[in-house]
């Protein structure tokens, strides 16, 4: 690899990029993500229902978030979704006629 690669690595190594998408990528349900799932049993059971890569689409995109209340929204969101099965495949669809 060439040297300007190798500085690239530390540097996503230093600030936390590196590992950033390592619990995404492991299917971690967060804890904020979780705790919300709590308070909704039927949107969890349809979450649950989701291929891996559908849930992973959810993480990532949560993971994405770069505020505190975007995170928040997003996991309102995630959870109303869930809730009416709508599988990540469909966001897309879902969020732009939602608003």
């Amino acid at each position: 690899m060439h040297e300007s690669g190798l500085k690239k690595i530390q540097e996503a190594k230093k600030n936390g990029s590196w590992t950033a998408l390592d619990a995404v990528e492991k299917g971690v349900v967060p804890e904020d993500l979780q705790k919300a799932f709590d308070f909704d049993k039927i949107a969890f059971e349809n979450f649950q229902k989701f291929t891996r890569g559908q849930r992973k689409s959810y993480f990532y995109w949560l993971n994405q978030a770069k505020r505190a209340e975007t995170r928040q929204t997003r996991i309102a969101e995630i959870v109303s979704l869930c809730k009416e099965n709508i599988k990540p495949r469909n966001t897309r669809y879902v969020f732009y006629y939602l608003r």
